[in-house]
């Protein structure tokens, strides 16, 4: 994504960015986690979002990031701490961190990568909303078509 404008509303700086690629998103309907802790409430929003459960590496990335929240984190820091568990390379890391970029789930300022919001929470309303607004597009343009 290239960067188009920016503009300052009071403490918040909004970027307004222009999508030099479209985003892919898999939304999978899996059942609820039955243990009611973080780690597994994070593993599962993983794969409801398309993540693959035998990657183990992209689930860690991915738990990085939620974990480090408004904080943001560099790749490099994320293969210090995944590399105790595995030996991984940073190549490996940047990719998982570019895909989830892709995806629009993650956005990269400088040398660190942050969610697309302060929060999960934030963050999924947010590719909700997106969501909504490119459905509502189509049915627009469809409503259209039905006139020919």
């Amino acid at each position: 994504m290239s960067e188009s404008s920016s503009e300052d509303k009071g403490k918040i700086l909004v970027r307004v960015r222009r999508r030099t690629q479209p985003r892919q998103i898999e939304i999978r309907d899996i059942e609820e986690p039955k243990a009611a802790n973080p780690e597994a409430t994070i593993d599962w929003i993983f794969r409801c979002l398309g993540g693959n459960e035998q990657d183990e590496l992209a689930k860690e990335v991915f738990r990085e990031i939620v974990k480090t929240g408004e904080k943001g984190v560099r790749s490099t820091e994320i293969q210090e701490k995944v590399q105790e568990k595995k030996g991984v390379t940073q190549g490996a890391v940047v990719y998982h961190l570019n895909t989830f970029r892709r995806s629009g789930l993650i956005v990269k300022e400088g040398r660190y990568y942050y969610l697309k919001r302060p929060t999960l929470e934030r963050t999924l309303e947010e590719m909700e909303y997106e969501m909504l607004r490119h459905f509502q597009r189509m049915k627009r343009l469809a409503r259209m078509m039905e006139k020919f």
